[in-house]
């Protein structure tokens, strides 16, 4: 997933809406935070809940299995 559109902001916490780089499909409106770690490992491991695809284009294991 990757931030389409930051709607507002209050210090380092966001709202924003995620788009998914493999089917187009966007979020509701989801809280983040402005930090490294955030934007280089949280963002770009997100699962689209529509195709289930993350942006290394790994599925969601099906949590059945856990």
């Amino acid at each position: 997933m990757k931030i389409f559109k930051i709607l507002n902001e209050i210090d380092s916490d966001f709202w924003a809406i995620y788009e998914c780089e493999y089917c187009g499909h966007k979020t509701e409106r989801e809280i983040g935070y402005h930090d490294n770690y955030f934007h280089t490992k949280v963002v770009p491991g997100k699962f689209c809940k529509k195709c289930g695809k993350n942006r290394a284009g790994e599925q969601k294991p099906n949590e059945q299995n856990y």
